[in-house]
């Protein structure tokens, strides 16, 4: 059965710490019997193992998350569920890509039409200013602004297109924040440092 679970520890020797209690928050019985319910909250998991520094406090990601995993419980993985928990994530981080408009020369990006986006300038590109390297449907990106939201978990599901941009242009976009590297030990203690 998956759960949340409070849990109290005791400082250790080193970076060991010792449970002094632990008890039940919330159980999610639905998640553990269908596989892509599974598949879904794990990859929540190690989205946010990846992204968030260790022994932080994050109240807002973790309410987040909790929501996430109330929905895989209730329902089926809805089709861009999974990309609109890492969007919210992200603009809750301060990642939010610019996708209104061209970061170098901030001409408007019209809203109906695609755009490139460039994920290591952090947003829209115009092709007079190079383009970028994923093209992003207007449709996606009206989305994906939708899921920086915090009403980012009651969208309508997306098409598959959509969730197929949006997945490339997030995991891009991570990539150029934080590539592959888990977070330095000045990032662990000071969490804001890694987004200056």
């Amino acid at each position: 059965m998956a759960a949340v679970i409070d849990v109290e520890l005791r400082a250790g020797r080193g970076d060991l710490h010792r449970l002094a209690s632990a008890s039940t928050h919330c159980l999610f019985p639905n998640i553990l019997k269908d596989l892509s319910r599974i598949t879904a909250a794990g990859a929540a998991m190690e989205f946010l193992r990846r992204v968030l520094p260790q022994e932080q406090p994050a109240p807002l990601m973790f309410a987040t998350t909790l929501e996430l995993l109330i929905r895989l419980d209730e329902r089926e993985v809805g089709a861009g569920l999974l990309v609109s928990f890492r969007s919210r994530i992200m603009a809750l981080m301060g990642w939010t890509p610019m996708l209104h408009h061209c970061v170098r020369c901030h001409k408007t990006a019209p809203a109906e039409r695609p755009a490139w986006f460039d994920p290591n300038h952090g947003g829209l590109v115009c092709r007079a200013c190079g383009g970028g390297s994923v093209l992003v449907a207007a449709s996606t990106r009206q989305r994906l602004n939708e899921a920086f939201k915090p009403t980012w978990a009651s969208q309508p599901p997306w098409t598959s297109q959509e969730e197929h941009e949006a997945d490339i242009a997030i995991s891009k976009f991570v990539d150029a924040r934080i590539g592959t590297q888990k977070p330095s030990q000045a990032e662990k203690s000071d969490p804001g440092r890694r987004f200056r």
